[in-house]
């Protein structure tokens, strides 16, 4: 979470779960538009992922709309940072997670692996 005045201006979610410990899933992030930071974005999750690569994980994931561009360039520019690549593959089709009342979007599965601390 970042704050300025004590106001919240941005913040993700993620976890590690205990079936896949090696893995850092990226849920949500955010932040307030016009706070004045430029990456604040950027910046908060490349914390949290060095944080989490020093405790053991070995790989970030986040299940991305393809049509999202925001999140897939900050994946990318996050794997370029740290000298990494970035892998992309279906995760769930629309046909899947679409319902006769509302149709949804393929959500990709966007992965980087890492090791001595850095995307490989």
């Amino acid at each position: 979470m970042a704050l300025r005045d004590d106001e919240v201006i941005a913040f993700l979610t993620a976890f590690r779960s205990p079936e896949r410990p090696d893995s850092y899933f990226l849920w949500q992030t955010a932040t307030k538009p016009r706070h004045g930071i430029a990456a604040l974005g950027l910046e908060l999750l490349e914390f949290a992922v060095k944080r989490e690569v020093s405790h053991g994980a070995r790989f970030v994931e986040a299940s991305v709309d393809k049509d999202n561009k925001p999140i897939r360039l900050v994946m990318k520019t996050l794997c370029k940072r740290l000298g990494g690549h970035l892998t992309e593959e279906l995760l769930y089709s629309s046909e899947f997670l679409s319902s006769k009342d509302a149709e949804h979007h393929d959500e990709t599965l966007n992965r980087a692996g890492f090791a001595g601390g850095y995307c490989v």
